[in-house]
């Protein structure tokens, strides 16, 4: 009958779908309040199918047709398949089902008005939906008790359906951020705010630590993948303009009291928090990485030491250490000095700092690995020193001097034996220069080489015992160096 009365208006096959939609509405509406006035009285079955009919009649008729009514159409028969899902227990399937095409109309009804917009980029057109998404999603949390009642949901299944539409909003909104964004992206920095807020309160008082735990690094996850919407803010800007020298002093700042605020107290794990303390001077270190003031280094320094003795944890010192290094080659390389030395120096030093102060490394089992560490940096220095040097100079001999008093006063084998070796090649290459530069220095150097290998071999025979003795003595006290 409907279909004829609109056929013969002359009406279009839309409006045809959306009379069938109302039907289902109007019938869906007196089943429902029979069966709420007399619920002792069970329903006829006709008035389950019937609505679902015609909601099924209005989608085959509504399909492929994208109007401004097209988004109604779905929220008409999404509101039938949910009125029939609460009616019994058995039926909730429709409920869930039901709620999806609330969701699937509301995007329709988005779709329809971005597909009116001439010359719309397709990343702000991204950004609307995620936009929309997080706007259901927080709907969903400010209407959770009378959807509770109203669709006969748990609030675990309903926190599933909240889940959902951030897993959703958070995808399409960092895809957005991958194609041009002129228009929204302000509004894609505040729906980015809204989705990283979701996620730290789903980890605050939750009732398991680690799934706590995990929601709040889904955030700090969520906060860094959408950044490019928060360089669009004031205080962005003003951080990459005039303040860029002072990124990692307000960094660091920023991170000091981000680990020391009682998150605990708060309802939060304190872990994931100071974890990102550690990790946001270095994120503002690896975004500008050669445009600080040296101060600005320095606080980032003083940082990762107040860390250090915080949590009695040596290796936070490393960082400190590294910092310090690159704070020294761009000293350096101020001042244009070119020589390797300058830079392998600092750099050696670090390494025999590490291997001095690592609690792994102070392990028996771990001797050979640490001696095998304090060889590299102290080659670094001393075999540098002895190669880079023209003409060899005064350099490489301090050095070996200082390498082997060093390994004498410590008892480390691996300066003395880098600061002897040194040495030794240090004299052998003077040796060969003055007999190039001197040719009576050989006869020299050839008589005193002589005269001191008749002298060894002279006291060997003599004090043969008392050489095998030392040589025992001293081969035991050398292992027992480090």
């Amino acid at each position: 009958l409907t279909v004829q009365i609109l056929g013969f208006v002359g009406q279009s096959v839309l409006a045809i779908a959306i009379a069938n939609i109302i039907l289902g509405l109007l019938i869906q509406a007196l089943a429902s309040w029979g069966y709420h006035r007399h619920p002792e009285h069970p329903l006829f079955p006709s008035l389950h199918i019937l609505p679902l009919i015609y909601a099924g009649l209005g989608a085959i008729l509504r399909w492929g047709s994208i109007t401004a009514w097209t988004g109604f159409t779905t929220l008409g028969i999404a509101l039938i398949v949910i009125s029939l899902g609460r009616r019994r227990r058995k039926f909730k399937p429709f409920v869930y089902l039901g709620m999806v095409g609330i969701s699937v109309g509301a995007y329709e009804l988005l779709l329809y008005q971005l597909a009116q917009q001439p010359g719309g980029n397709l990343g702000d057109g991204f950004v609307a939906i995620a936009a929309l998404g997080t706007t259901i999603l927080y709907l969903y949390r400010l209407l959770s008790p009378w959807l509770r009642v109203a669709l006969t949901l748990s609030e675990a299944e309903l926190r599933t359906a909240t889940h959902a539409h951030w897993i959703w909003s958070s995808l399409i909104l960092w895809i957005a951020s991958f194609y041009p964004i002129e228009a929204t992206l302000m509004l894609g920095f505040g729906t980015g705010a809204f989705l990283v807020q979701y996620a730290l309160f789903q980890g605050r008082n939750h009732p398991h630590l680690k799934g706590g735990e995990t929601w709040v690094y889904f955030g700090f996850l969520e906060a860094l993948a959408l950044r490019i919407y928060w360089l669009s803010t004031p205080v962005a800007q003003l951080l990459a303009g005039p303040l860029v020298p002072w990124k990692v002093a307000i960094a660091s700042l920023f991170a000091y009291f981000l680990y020391i605020l009682p998150w605990q107290n708060w309802g939060w794990s304190n872990r994931p928090w100071k974890l990102a303390a550690i990790l946001v001077p270095l994120i503002g270190i690896v975004e500008n990485p050669a445009q600080f003031y040296p101060i600005s280094l320095l606080i980032a320094v003083i940082f990762y030491l107040f860390l250090a003795w915080d949590n009695q944890q040596i290796r936070y010192t490393y960082i400190s250490a590294l910092l310090l290094l690159w704070i020294s080659w761009r000293y350096f390389a101020t001042l244009s000095f070119t020589h390797p030395i300058w830079y392998i120096v600092p750099l050696g030093c670090c390494i025999l700092y590490i291997a001095q102060v690592d609690s792994l490394l102070n392990q028996p089992t771990y001797r050979s690995l640490r001696h095998f560490i304090r060889l590299l940096g102290s080659s670094l220095i001393c075999f540098t020193a002895l190669f880079a040097q023209p003409g060899g100079g005064i350099t490489p001999g301090i050095l070996s001097l200082i390498a082997i008093f060093a390994g004498l006063s410590l008892r480390v084998r691996a300066f003395l034996l880098v600061g002897t070796l040194t040495f030794i090649l240090h004299i052998f290459y003077q040796l060969v220069i003055l007999i190039f530069d001197y040719s009576f220095i050989k006869w020299v150097v050839g008589l005193a080489v002589g005269i001191s290998l008749i002298w060894i071999a002279y006291n060997f025979e003599t004090r043969r015992e008392q050489i095998n003795q030392f040589i025992q003595h001293w081969v035991s006290q050398w292992q027992s160096w480090e």
